[in-house]
């Protein structure tokens, strides 16, 4: 997550719920993996890491040495804290200035940070400064429609405009992308349906464990919350539904 923006309950929050490791996080692992070199001496990047949870994955999966960024000094605290000796190596960094080499990494990762950054266009022309040539840059988005999809977002409606806003639509990705240089384009797509208990759904969604949530206005969010509490009443169990866009660039 770039910025250091809702305080150490945010990255509490945030911790808690993007760690948990689902079997669509290990199918996307799995997909990932197929761009990452297999040398001990390959390099791999995670600009944006949040606390840690996709460079934590990818640094036990691999021999690749990795590397791991944010803006937001809580998070990377985070994601030292639970590192546990695996050896990636965090740094405190924006995105779109970044204190590496040219031709460093054989391989980004730009996991939901590009609606984020302050500027999309230059993280993508940094990711593609650092890159070596015929590296990769891995790029995790939501599209408008899967947007529209989220169980969450169909009962926040501010959340999701939001989102909407900040989010690039798939094809301005891709023609950016084409823009600053990358090629060998394909995009796959990811489902997930995730049951838990009512207590345990709602108490995720009172945590506010995104930006868009956190970015409404207390009144509109307890206003939604409630009328979703009422909606769920006498379930014993709920199922959220997602899905997610993983782009794959060439340099």
């Amino acid at each position: 997550m770039a910025g250091d923006q809702k305080g150490p309950d945010y990255v509490t929050s945030f911790g808690k719920y993007r760690s948990q490791t689902t079997e669509t996080t290990s199918a996307l692992i799995r997909s990932v993996l197929r761009y990452v070199p297999t040398s001990p001496g390959a390099r791999v990047i995670d600009i944006g890491c949040g606390t840690g949870r996709y460079a934590l994955l990818l640094v036990s999966a691999t021999e690749a040495q990795v590397f791991a960024t944010d803006l937001s000094r809580a998070m990377v605290d985070k994601s030292r804290e639970k590192d546990n000796g695996q050896d990636v190596s965090w740094f405190l960094s924006d995105a779109c200035r970044m204190p590496f080499a040219g031709e460093s990494f054989d391989v980004a990762f730009l996991f939901l940070v590009l609606h984020v950054v302050k500027d999309s266009k230059t993280a993508l022309q940094e990711a593609y400064r650092i890159l070596r040539p015929g590296g990769y840059c891995l790029i995790l988005t939501h599209s408008r429609t899967q947007l529209d999809r989220q169980t969450v977002f169909r009962y926040f409606p501010e959340a999701r405009k939001l989102n909407k806003r900040r989010m690039l639509s798939l094809t301005k990705l891709k023609e950016l992308v084409r823009e600053i240089g990358f090629h060998h384009l394909r995009t796959e797509e990811f489902v997930e349906a995730t049951a838990c208990s009512r207590e345990a759904f709602l108490e995720k969604v009172r945590s506010r464990p995104n930006t868009s949530l956190r970015l409404m206005s207390d009144a509109d969010f307890q206003r939604r919350y409630e009328a979703l509490e009422a909606a769920v009443a006498g379930q014993e169990e709920c199922t959220e539904e997602s899905s997610i866009t993983l782009l794959v660039a060439r340099k």
